[in-house]
């Protein structure tokens, strides 16, 4: 702290009291500073310090009664030893500065100091404007932009005041030399040419400039050639505004005019602009009669522009808080029915205390933690929700306090949390209930959670607190998710656009409905038209509106989520139309209890034209190759039977080949007939029990006889019993196989393998083939998709196969994947449900 001796202290002093602002009355103007700056810095406490020989006097002290303490216990006489900075103690218990301090460890138990010196033009540090709170905490940069601004503000406030106090002091020196003699009116002029404020004295009712120092002729961006001219000749412009109608007021009333950040528009540095001005007009009597306006005027153009933005910013921040306070109505009444709990738990404490048989079945059924504590904040109980989230038997648990190091408590931004900031601590210490407490802790075994908490002191029948109870719920994962949510907001966005999806929203309570511009030009409507509900529902075609109705139905009321390809009658002219509809219901990340439904759609109309195209293409040539294949077939019969007759084995033997291959060709064309029926919804499955060995060893006999390019090794299988559709099974298994041939290159190994687990039959191919790019993985089973590569140039396919297996398998109960890397071969793989 500076030394009160020195000379440089000395003359800080002497300027301080040069203003005669020490001991003098509570004013307005200086109040609205200090609640401006707690509002703005959101403190409890905002105080304007002055600093004097051995205290701190507070000329206005928002949030605190006392108007002076000891110098030696002040922050603000630390905080003007650097006057061009703003002096933040982010927490008084952590410097070793003010850790002791009577005001940290006392009344009013200060933890957080921010305080601008109060620097006249001189370069003294008179004192300071400060925020204070009972919590740790930062200012932002906003925060403490504003701070230095209500400072400059203060120090305007002292100055135009000292400014007024010498104006007067100048008039009645004037009137005194008046009085003594009618001829020194150059010594007048003198005084306000003199004169540091900006003073210009007018004579007669035409407002004649008689006298104008130089403050005011810069102020005015005027020079001295104005003097004996009319006011309004100098400054046309002031005409019809309030500063000028004012100055008429003197001579009517008598009595002086004080303006405060009033607005005048002036013709300055060649253009017009509004300027704010804080002035006093007082009349100059000679004789007893009224012959003149002094003007005396201090510009604050910079201190109201300053102000009105933070007034904005206020009105803005409350206008948040409002819409804030607002989406959390449903949150407020969600946790209705858990302070009602907690009201119920209250007034029974003391027969809480006295059964523990009773409050175990009572409190085990709540469905959030319950804890509850001694005035020591020892544990004394806890629920079995409560042990669950903590990972802890009771016995540990009841050997622990809620501070204790093992929690690791920490505030949501990773600091430590100090005891008496703990939700029990405070209700224990202030006797009032906390509510929605979040913050960070471990469980017993090192996991981090985060826990909303509300805690409410207990008391006996006297009223004396006796220990606490907290309930509280873990919120990591909705809390996470939020956060998630939170950073992927603007990306989600993107992605909808350029996706050129449309979006919708329900409300599941009110069935409030609102549609995005593209959803109602998907479904025929303008994109300021109103979208009903019940009309876009009307709009679907009739043989799909019931199961999108029952879908929409099972996700708002169960939580199910869907995907829906439906077709629409689109309005005004009827056009026809498909679409691809997603629609989940999605929880409050903070309360699951509020929740909203919604989701996306897309026009796939076009999309579903090709897929008929191909569809009909694929009918036309299946129905075109059974003819030759037919022809085919006979001659190896024929063949077949020659062969019999002449004993001849090696013929016989390539007819069976043959007809192997002709029974192939004909499940390829029967492939893309069931991919037609597929699309037309007739695809039928003929099920019988089996053994996967025996399917498995067929497959192995017809791989090792028509593959000689690569090695194939199927391992061995066990007795594993299915009931499925034994053909299109073994149609799964060969797809696999061929695939594998025809994307790997010759004389590298094929394995199959056929496993049983958990009641499941496990089926994988894997080759040592070109793999598939991870790109390709999501849509690999699609319909008629095809990878698209260098090294698929030459690979011929329809993109038809791996769809129909997919159909297959999943029409089984079963699943069917892929795991691939790119140029690291592929296993494809599918389960079945065994009956044993």
């Amino acid at each position: 702290m500076a030394d009160i001796n020195s000379l440089d202290e000395q003359l800080r002093l002497q300027s301080l009291r040069s203003y005669n602002i020490l001991d003098t009355a509570e004013e307005r103007n200086f109040d609205d500073i200090t609640e401006l700056a707690a509002s703005i810095c959101n403190t409890p406490i905002a105080l304007i310090s002055f600093v004097d020989g051995d205290r701190q006097w507070f000329k206005s002290h928002y949030g605190l009664d006392t108007r002076q303490t000891d110098r030696c216990h002040s922050f603000c006489s630390h905080a003007i030893e650097h006057p061009e900075i703003l002096m933040q103690v982010e927490d008084a218990l952590e410097d070793p500065r003010f850790r002791d301090n009577v005001l940290v460890t006392g009344s009013p138990y200060i933890r957080f100091y921010a305080g601008m010196p109060l620097v006249n033009e001189k370069g003294y540090a008179l004192g300071s404007i400060c925020v204070i709170d009972h919590q740790p905490r930062k200012l932002n940069d906003a925060q403490q932009k504003a701070l230095r601004t209500l400072a400059r503000q203060v120090i305007d406030k002292l100055s135009l005041k000292k400014r007024v106090i010498e104006l007067e002091l100048a008039q009645k020196d004037n009137l005194t030399l008046k009085e003594n003699n009618r001829k020194s009116e150059s010594s007048f002029k003198n005084v306000i040419e003199q004169s540091p404020a900006a003073i210009i004295l007018f004579r007669g009712p035409e407002l004649l400039i008689d006298t104008a120092n130089a403050p005011m002729l810069e102020l005015l961006d005027k020079s001295d050639d104005i003097i004996g001219l009319p006011l309004l000749t100098v400054i046309p412009e002031l005409e019809g505004q309030p500063a000028y109608d004012l100055l008429y007021d003197i001579y009517r009333s008598g009595k002086p005019v004080y303006g405060n950040e009033t607005p005048v528009k002036l013709k300055r540095n060649g253009h017009t602009e509004t300027a704010y001005f804080n002035f006093t007009y007082t009349p100059l009597y000679e004789d007893g009669q009224i012959v003149g306006v002094i003007d005396m005027a201090v510009e604050v153009t910079d201190q109201v522009k300053s102000k009105l933005a933070l007034q904005r910013s206020e009105a803005e921040l409350k206008k948040r808080n409002q819409e804030l306070i607002t989406s959390n109505e449903d949150l407020i009444k969600a946790n209705t029915l858990l302070r009602e709990a907690e009201d119920k738990l209250k007034k029974s404490n003391i027969e809480l205390f006295q059964s523990r048989d009773r409050l175990q079945t009572i409190l085990d059924t709540v469905g959030v933690g319950i804890g509850i504590t001694d005035e020591n904040g020892s544990i004394v109980y806890t629920n079995r929700q409560n042990r669950e989230i903590f990972k802890v038997d009771e016995l540990s648990m009841l050997n622990l306090k809620n501070s204790s190091p093992q929690w690791n408590n920490r505030r949501l931004d990773g600091t430590p949390l100090p005891n008496d900031e703990h939700p029990i601590t405070v209700a224990i210490q202030t006797g009032k209930p906390v509510e929605n407490y979040v913050f960070l802790v471990d469980n017993l075994l090192g996991d981090s959670i985060y826990l909303r908490m509300n805690s409410t002191p207990l008391k006996d029948q006297n009223g004396k607190i006796i220990g606490a109870i907290g309930s509280f719920a873990d919120i990591t994962e909705s809390y996470l998710l939020h956060q998630e949510v939170m950073d992927n907001e603007e990306y989600l966005s993107m992605a909808i656009s350029s996706a050129n999806l449309g979006t919708w929203r329900i409300n599941p309570k009110t069935r409030e409905f609102t549609a995005s511009a593209r959803l109602k030009e998907i479904f025929g409507f303008n994109a300021d038209e109103e979208m009903p509900y019940d009309a876009t529902i009307n709009q679907i075609e009739d043989s799909h509106r019931q199961k999108v109705v029952d879908a929409m139905d099972a996700a708002m009321n169960k939580g199910e989520s869907y995907g829906l390809e439906y077709p629409i009658i689109c309005l005004p002219d009827n056009k026809f139309r498909w679409i691809y509809a997603t629609g989940k219901l999605y929880p409050n990340s903070i309360n699951p209890g509020i929740s909203h439904f919604s989701g996306t759609i897309a026009d796939i109309t076009e999309r579903k034209l090709d897929e008929q195209r191909r569809s009909d293409f694929i009918g036309m040539v299946s129905h075109e190759l059974r003819s030759p294949l037919t022809a085919i077939r006979g001659y190896a019969y024929i063949l077949g039977k020659r062969a019999d007759k002449n004993s001849d084995h090696l013929m016989s033997e390539t007819v069976s080949k043959l007809t192997r291959q002709t029974q192939r060709m004909d499940a390829m064309i029967n492939g893309f007939l069931e991919t037609a029926r597929l699309g037309e919804g007739k695809f039928q499955l003929n099920k019988i029990p089996f053994d996967m060995a025996d399917l498995v060893r067929i497959a192995k006999e017809e791989s090792l006889a028509t593959i000689t390019s690569h090695k194939v090794i199927f391992a061995p299988v066990e007795f594993t019993p299915v009931e499925a559709d034994k053909d299109k099974i073994e149609q799964v298994l060969l797809n696999f196989i061929n695939n594998a041939v025809k994307y790997s290159q010759n004389d590298t190994v094929i394995n199959i393998a056929c496993v049983t687990e958990n009641n499941l039959v496990y089926v994988s191919v894997t080759d040592q083939g070109m793999g598939i790019p991870q790109k390709d993985h999501p849509y690999i089973f699609d319909r008629f998709y095809r990878v698209e590569s260098e090294a698929m140039k030459n690979k011929k396919g329809f993109g038809i196969g791996l769809y129909i297996c997919k159909e297959i398998i999943e029409r089984h109960g079963g699943q069917i994947g892929v795991a691939s890397k790119e140029g690291h071969g592929s296993t494809f793989w599918f389960t079945l449900p065994t009956t044993s």
